[in-house]
């Protein structure tokens, strides 16, 4: 079963939150110039979002997405 979460994100300094959907993984490429966040969504498609001087909020489902990999990896 693949489960989708939504990811909220803004400037640290800026009122307004932007929100993504159906975001089915996350992970931070400190290998590429400028360390973005990478959302991949459910279509395969990705995001990158600069992680300085931003603010993430994950929704609830994304920790029991996790919690259950890790239950599966064991």
């Amino acid at each position: 079963m693949e489960s989708t979460y939504t990811v909220k994100y803004r400037k640290i300094n800026s009122f307004f939150w932007t929100t993504v959907k159906n975001v089915k993984g996350d992970f931070v490429a400190q290998d590429l110039t400028g360390t973005p966040r990478v959302l991949i969504l459910e279509d395969d498609s990705r995001i990158e979002i600069p992680v300085d001087s931003m603010m993430f909020k994950f929704s609830k489902e994304r920790a029991i997405l996790l919690e259950n990999l890790s239950r599966e990896a064991k």
